[in-house]
């Protein structure tokens, strides 16, 4: 049984009762053999716990004790540098370094360290050829990493290094003054269509002219007047847009969200509630809940009781 329910049988305090408990025996415990001691010092002492079925501080404290240096460096074996060797993985490579770091006995890192400092690195840096760099900008980067076997981040900071320009940017028409007119008289695909243009260049063309999109409706003044005003989805609704194109405008114009749950009592709905005394009837003329007209009915109390004691 618990102390507590012992002290709750007794009628005593539970620290009593704890006071008058024996003190537990230890538990027995297990004798250092000959054989377990040679094993201090020559495996980690992880390994020593785990072998032994030992509790890693018992081990840690059995070594200190017998004076016995803890394995700082273990050399490694010819058969064990076979098994890290790249070419000899089994499955995907981070998967097999677990393995083989469980099987050898050695952390993660020590066999990647190892791997690397024997078989260097897995993908060897390339120098870059006098040929490789002249294809630089001549086409995107995405296609030349494809042709040259590299990573397209690669390509990108060589070309930058050397400060080439992008073949986006080489390859930039020159706009005409006909070719300016016809931006924003249809959508940028069908301009872009008929100019022979990559449609990226005409989308920051009308961009940098500062040219409305065709099809977008600019906003009125009258409604502006109800953003902010009215839930979103409501002015959506009125004005025939998106309720994102009504978000947008309303943060634009730095007004807050308006709140339709919050709808404030009236001076004439306040007549009605102090002419009925039942707050069912109350609610079902207004549109309320029981817990809104209880709420308004108390507070008119409370206010009708300080204006009382502020005129006696």
């Amino acid at each position: 049984m618990s102390d507590r329910e012992i002290a709750r049988l007794l009628r005593q305090p539970e620290s009593r009762v704890k006071i008058r408990r024996p003190i537990r025996q230890r538990a027995e415990v297990t004798l250092w053999t000959e054989a377990e001691d040679k094993l201090l010092g020559k495996w980690p002492d992880e390994r020593v716990a785990q072998y032994l079925g030992r509790k890693f501080r018992a081990v840690q404290t059995r070594r200190q004790k017998l004076r016995i240096l803890r394995q700082t460096h273990r050399s490694w074996t010819p058969e064990e540098i076979r098994l890290i060797d790249p070419a000899a993985t089994k499955g995907p490579l981070g998967e097999w370094t677990s393995h083989l770091a469980k099987v050898l006995g050695r952390s993660i890192v020590s066999v990647k360290t190892k791997r690397l400092l024997y078989y260097g690195p897995r993908h060897p840096k390339r120098a870059w050829t006098p040929r490789e760099i002249a294809l630089l900008g001549t086409r995107t980067d995405r296609e030349i990493a494809i042709r040259l076997g590299r990573e397209k981040a690669c390509v990108t900071v060589r070309r930058r290094i050397l400060r080439i320009p992008s073949y986006r940017s080489r390859q930039s028409p020159l706009w005409t003054p006909a070719q300016d007119k016809l931006l924003g008289t249809a959508c940028d695909r069908a301009v872009a269509e008929k100019l022979g243009y990559d449609y990226y260049y005409v989308k920051k063309r009308r961009q940098t002219l500062g040219i409305p999109q065709i099809g977008i409706r600019l906003w009125t003044r009258k409604e502006e007047k109800l953003v902010g005003v009215l839930d979103d989805k409501e002015v959506a609704r009125r004005t025939g847009r998106t309720v994102k194109s009504v978000l947008h405008r309303r943060r634009a114009l730095k007004l807050p969200p308006a709140n339709p749950i919050m709808h404030y009592w009236t001076a004439e709905e306040d007549q009605v509630l102090l002419a009925l005394p039942y707050n069912n009837e109350v609610a079902r003329l207004l549109s309320r809940s029981m817990g809104q007209v209880r709420q308004r009915r108390s507070k008119l109390k409370r206010k009708a009781a300080r204006n009382a004691a502020s005129y006696s």
